[in-house]
């Protein structure tokens, strides 16, 4: 039997109970409201949706101890943005906060996102993941930083990764599938200043009429 830590060991960062998503803008500002009144945010943060911030591009710093004061408290901001846009993720450098964590979305078993989110510090994608055909597939990809742009990426489909968490601030390596390893990847990114239409295997990059 494998004892590897996989993805959903890690304990989320602020379970919120009673909070669905919806496309709705009331069932949306209704969500904000939950979210400001559960979770003590930062004041002065929001999401970046102009791709040409030079905030989404700068290099981002390491994170020296996910415990300390500064870095919960900024990542319960994190979490919160993150939950109120209803993303899969969110980098922090997506709300100007240039380091090297992000928050994402767990999911249940039928590879959909649930509102149990993990807040991950240093993620790296491991060098020796398999990357032959049999583990890359191409996928539909959108970003809060890119309002109305999608296209169809190239990921690996399944990866071992290292990152900290506020549960275990010593480096562990993990594996993650599916949507959450698709969307590791494109927060991984982020961290390294990136965009997902920076990717070289991106293809098909539409925008919708009007963003």
């Amino acid at each position: 039997m494998n004892d590897e830590p996989v993805v959903y060991d890690i304990i989320p960062a602020e379970p919120i109970p009673g909070i669905e998503y919806d496309s709705k803008k009331r069932a949306k500002a209704i969500r904000e409201a939950q979210i400001r009144a559960t979770i003590r945010m930062r004041p002065g943060f929001r999401v970046i949706t102009d791709h040409m911030d030079p905030r989404l591009h700068c290099p981002n710093k390491r994170i020296e101890n996910p415990q300390d004061f500064d870095t919960v408290e900024m990542s319960r901001t994190l979490v919160a943005l993150h939950l109120i846009s209803g993303g899969i993720g969110l980098a922090g450098p997506q709300i100007g906060w240039n380091v090297k964590a992000a928050a994402i979305a767990l999911m249940d078993e039928n590879d959909i996102p649930t509102r149990n989110t993990v807040v991950l510090f240093n993620p790296r994608i491991i060098a020796s993941t398999v990357m032959d055909d049999s583990n890359i597939e191409w996928g539909l990809e959108g970003c809060l930083s890119l309002p109305g742009v999608t296209g169809e990426v190239c990921r690996l489909k399944s990866l071992q990764f290292i990152a900290q968490t506020f549960q275990h601030p010593e480096e562990r390596i993990y594996t993650a599938s599916g949507l959450f390893a698709r969307c590791l990847q494109h927060e991984v990114q982020h961290l390294k200043s990136k965009l997902f239409i920076d990717e070289p295997f991106v293809r098909d990059i539409k925008k919708e009429p009007g963003t």
